[in-house]
């Protein structure tokens, strides 16, 4: 016997706006160009603090590809589900 699941497709649109919102607030050119210009300041940071920023920014770089590629395989999967 299949066990029947309940859609809650008004709960999924409003997930999914809010993955849309959430991505649309990380797209802030004034802040991207705050980070470029504070690196750029003599005296910036030590090493030390140089390799954790990096590491930070590479994480965000790693985490924000794979985003990407699941949004694209999810838009892809909806468009072939159900034909």
């Amino acid at each position: 016997m299949t066990a029947v699941v309940a859609h809650d497709i008004n709960g999924l649109e409003r997930r999914i706006t809010e993955v849309s919102d959430l991505i649309a607030r990380l797209r802030v050119d004034a802040d991207i160009k705050r980070l470029i210009a504070n690196i750029h300041r003599p005296g910036f940071t030590t090493p030390a603090e140089f390799m954790l920023l990096n590491a930070a920014v590479q994480g965000m770089h790693d985490h924000l590809a794979a985003v990407s590629a699941l949004n694209a395989t999810v838009i892809h999967a909806s468009d072939v589900i159900g034909r």
